[in-house]
C-alpha cells in the first residue's frame, strides 16, 4: 500500500476539518509536506479547504463526508481509504462538539451521537489504523482533549458529558502512548483551553464564553502549530499556552471539593443574565 495515492509523501487523517482547530491542523500538516485525507460532514467546506491547500502548498486532500455521529462512520472512512489504497500515517481526532441541555433533562439519543462523536469514533479510528502503523514501523497520533478534562464539575450550561469524555480521551490517550511506544508510534493528546474558533457558536454558548478575559483565549493556529511541534519531538502530552498550563497546574493540586466550589461561583458568573 503506498503512503498517498500517487504520491511518497505521508498522509495525515484529520477529524472535524472544517473548522476551528482541525482547520487549523490541515493546514499545519500542509505546510509541512503532508498529504490529507480531511473528515467532516461539511463537504463544500472540506472541497473548499481542501483546494486552497493544495494550491498553496502542492499536496493532494481527499475528501470524506462523514458524520462521526453515525456509529458505521468509522469503518466506512476505513474501508474507503483501502479500496483507494491510502495509507494513514497520522490520525488526528479532533471532531467534537458540546451539548448546552444539562444530561438529566437532554434527549438520551442526542447523547447517545454525542458519545459516538467524543468517544467511539476516536477509539474505533485509533484501533483500526494502528495494526497498519504496526506494520510500516511508524505513526502518530494527536488526540484533542480539553483543560475541562481536569475540572472536578461541569461549569455553566454544559452537559456533564463533555468533561467526562475529555477526561476519558486524556487517560486514553497517555495509555495508548505508553503501550505503543515500543512499535514506534507516538500519541500525542493536545490539551488547548478557550480556543477562537466557531465551536462555541455552534454549540450555543458564546453569551457565557464571551465573558471569559481576553488573556484566557487563544487562536487555533497557535494550538495547531504547539500540538504539530510536540507529537514531532514525542511528547506524550501537550498543553498549549502558559495560561493554559497553570490553569492545569492549579486544577492537578486543588482539592477537588475546593474545585466543585469554584465551578459552582463560576456557573453562576456565567450564566448571569
Amino acid at each position: 500500500m503506498q503512503t498517498s495515492a500517487g504520491s511518497n509523501r505521508k498522509t495525515a487523517l484529520i477529524t472535524g476539518a472544517s473548522a476551528g482547530i482541525g482547520k487549523a491542523f490541515a493546514e499545519e500538516f500542509a505546510r509541512n509536506g503532508y498529504d490529507l485525507v480531511l473528515v467532516a460532514r461539511r463537504r463544500e467546506r472540506l472541497e473548499e479547504i481542501g483546494a486552497g491547500l493544495k494550491a498553496a502548498y502542492g499536496i493532494t486532500a481527499t475528501v470524506l463526508s462523514m458524520d462521526l455521529s453515525e456509529p458505521h462512520a468509522p469503518i466506512a472512512i476505513f474501508e474507503k481509504l483501502q479500496q483507494d489504497n491510502i495509507a494513514i500515517d497520522v490520525i488526528v481526532n479532533n471532531a467534537g462538539y458540546a451539548l448546552s441541555t444539562k444530561f438529566s433533562e437532554e434527549n438520551w439519543n442526542n447523547q447517545a451521537m454525542f458519545l459516538n462523536v467524543m468517544l467511539t469514533s476516536v477509539v474505533r479510528l485509533c484501533h483500526l489504523f494502528i495494526p497498519g502503523m504496526k506494520a510500516r514501523g511508524h505513526g502518530q497520533i494527536i488526540n484533542v482533549g480539553s483543560i475541562l478534562a481536569y475540572m472536578a464539575g461541569t461549569p455553566g450550561k454544559l452537559n456533564e458529558l463533555y468533561v467526562g469524555a475529555k477526561s476519558f480521551i486524556v487517560k486514553f490517550s497517555q495509555s495508548l502512548h505508553l503501550d505503543l511506544a515500543n512499535a514506534g508510534i507516538n500519541v500525542t493528546i493536545v490539551i488547548p483551553g478557550f480556543t477562537r474558533s466557531e465551536f462555541h457558536d455552534v454549540n450555543g454558548i458564546r453569551d457565557e464564553v464571551n465573558k471569559m478575559p481576553a488573556i484566557f483565549w487563544m487562536d487555533a493556529s497557535a494550538v495547531a502549530r504547539l500540538g504539530y511541534a510536540a507529537a514531532m519531538k514525542g511528547r506524550p502530552v501537550c498543553i498549549p499556552g502558559i495560561i493554559n498550563k497553570l490553569l492545569v497546574f492549579l486544577m492537578r493540586v486543588t482539592p477537588e471539593t475546593i474545585l466543585l466550589g469554584v465551578v459552582r461561583l463560576i456557573s453562576k458568573s456565567l450564566t448571569k443574565k
